[in-house]
C-alpha cells in the first residue's frame, strides 16, 4: 500500500494499480517458479540416487558390468 501511496504522487490510479498487481502477481509468480524447481530438483536427485543403488546392486551380481570379467572355471 505504501507503494500505490507513493506512486500516485506522480502517476494516474489506473497505473498505479495495475503497477501494483505486477509487483503482487510478480512476486507469486516468482515464489511458484522457486518451489517447482526444488520439487523438480528433489526428483531428479531421488531419481539418480535409485538408478545409482539400482547399478551398484546390479554390479555385485554381474561384476561385468564394472568392466571386470568373471573367470568361470
Amino acid at each position: 500500500m505504501v507503494i500505490f501511496k507513493e506512486c500516485l504522487k506522480y502517476h494516474t490510479k489506473l497505473y498505479c494499480e495495475r503497477r501494483e498487481h505486477l509487483i503482487v502477481f510478480g512476486s507469486l509468480f516468482l515464489l511458484l517458479a522457486i518451489f517447482a524447481t526444488i520439487v523438480v530438483l528433489n526428483i531428479v536427485i531421488t531419481e539418480l540416487k535409485n538408478i545409482r543403488r539400482r547399478y551398484s546392486a546390479r554390479a555385485r551380481i554381474y561384476p561385468e558390468f564394472h568392466g571386470r570379467r568373471v573367470q568361470h572355471v
